[in-house]
């Protein structure tokens, strides 16, 4: 019998595809944004790059 997941509300399965965009993140490419140390100003710059990559694909302001 195929299992069925109704508990979006407390957590939801990421998809395969987001799993292994957001791997570097998760391992080595990982730090606080809002730190003004590498670590932080990497996180900074990936997370700009990223709200500006939905902005675009939504049609919305850059930030």
């Amino acid at each position: 019998m195929k299992r069925i997941y109704l508990d979006h509300a407390a957590t939801t399965p990421v998809h395969p595809q987001v799993a292994e965009a957001m791997a570097p993140y998760f391992s080595k490419d990982f730090g606080n944004p809002s730190t003004l140390y590498s670590y932080g100003r990497e996180a900074k710059g990936a997370l700009e790059e990223a709200r500006a990559k939905v902005a675009r694909l939504i049609g919305a302001k850059q930030p």
